[in-house]
């Protein structure tokens, strides 16, 4: 992991008595995570008296490292005021590397978002390259801030692949980041002054929705980003499962046909097969003279095509039967949509519910399909969150 020249907040705790270090670096991390919170959830969560969190409080705000601001008015009482950190007191960055772009994203750590980049990128890109394209264009969005390196407290790095735990490599073979080789946090530490975390773009977007999403209510869902790529997440008691080596979530490579097309995962039949945009545009170029990209394939829906319209159906038909096996194995509150095709066509979480009424047993009735409330820049987001949950000091 690289280091970076100055971690915030570390300098003013470090000058504390040594009673009041640990949890002082307890409630910056806690609101790095969560932010904002009123006191009463701090004190619930941390498990502190009144007069802990008042000492500690006025200590981090005399040091302007918090700000308390009232929240919304409810009824005749007082306004609950609600505790965040500082967005001076550092700043985060995240990187979302994809099938042809990569996204990068400066945030505050209160949260705010205060810069954002896209660029295109080759699908064969290698990873020491991909990364010194997010160098170039994080040190473009610093300069536009008039910051530099030193503000940054992390940076947290999303892929389109499963990440091994304990060696932070791609799980599998295949194309795209798929065929990168070795440690992603090497790679990291040779073009980024800071610390790194890496995560797969699947689960890190749906922590971006659970964080500030569709997901800020739930407790429990399911997440499926429906891309390039078929990736998926699922959210227990607030918590993204991982699995036992970190590659949990891969809804792409459930199979729905055994004898059906070959996945580049290597097996036949997987989701992702028909329900990924390579899949997609391969079925409507069949029917046209001339192959569609993807920007095409937008209009042909946008003006009701027909054959674009029947292919989107299918796709989705086949999502609502494997999401419906998935609500009856994990019984979530919700599934959450993300990606392109959810964003290209919204009728399709009503084709998934009506699957969900017809398929999920009656104890899973309640479930609802809802729409992602983050654009595409969620899996950006998602890699700030994973810094954010490391803590800032």
């Amino acid at each position: 992991m690289a280091q970076n020249r100055r971690r915030v907040g570390v300098e003013f705790i470090a000058q504390q008595p040594v009673s009041l270090r640990t949890p002082a670096t307890a409630l910056m991390n806690h609101l790095a995570a969560r932010t904002p919170q009123t006191r009463a959830e701090i004190m619930d969560s941390l498990g502190w008296s009144r007069t802990t969190l008042s000492r500690i409080v006025s200590l981090l705000m005399d040091g302007g490292l918090l700000n308390e601001e009232p929240g919304p008015a409810h009824g005749r009482g007082r306004p609950v005021s609600r505790l965040s950190l500082n967005p001076a007191a550092g700043r985060v960055v995240g990187i979302d590397i994809g099938f042809r772009s990569i996204r990068t994203l400066i945030a505050a750590v209160d949260h705010s978002v205060v810069a954002f980049d896209e660029r295109s990128l080759s699908e064969f890109v290698e990873q020491d390259e991909a990364l010194e394209v997010a160098r170039e264009m994080i040190d473009a969005l610093l300069a536009e801030q008039k910051t530099d390196w030193a503000e940054i407290v992390g940076a947290g790095i999303a892929v389109g692949a499963p990440i091994e735990r304990g060696s932070n490599a791609v799980a599998l073979g295949g194309s795209l980041q798929l065929r990168w080789r070795g440690d992603l946090l090497e790679t990291a530490a040779r073009h980024l002054p800071c610390p790194s975390y890496i995560g797969n773009d699947s689960r890190l977007s749906a922590h971006a929705e659970m964080l500030w999403g569709a997901g800020r209510d739930l407790g429990s869902f399911l997440y499926l980003k429906l891309h390039s790529g078929t990736g998926g997440s699922l959210v227990l008691d607030r918590r993204i499962v991982t699995g036992s080596t970190g590659a949990a979530g891969e809804v792409g490579h459930v199979i729905i046909d055994p004898d059906g097309l070959m996945c580049r995962c290597g097996n036949r039949g997987c989701l992702e097969t028909v329900a990924g945009v390579p899949a997609l545009l391969d079925s409507v170029s069949r029917r046209y003279p001339q192959a569609p990209t993807w920007a095409d394939f937008r209009g042909l829906l946008a003006d009701g095509d027909a054959t674009a319209v029947g292919v989107m159906e299918g796709a989705f038909q086949a999502v609502g039967l494997a999401t419906a096996s998935l609500v009856n194995v994990f019984n979530p509150e919700a599934v959450v949509l993300g990606g392109a095709l959810s964003r290209a066509y919204p009728p399709g979480a009503q084709v998934i519910q009506e699957n969900l009424r017809r398929h999920c047993l009656p104890v899973n009735g309640h479930v609802d399909v809802r729409m992602g409330a983050i654009d595409r820049r969620a899996g950006a987001l998602g890699a700030v969150g994973l810094v954010l949950t490391h803590g800032v000091v």
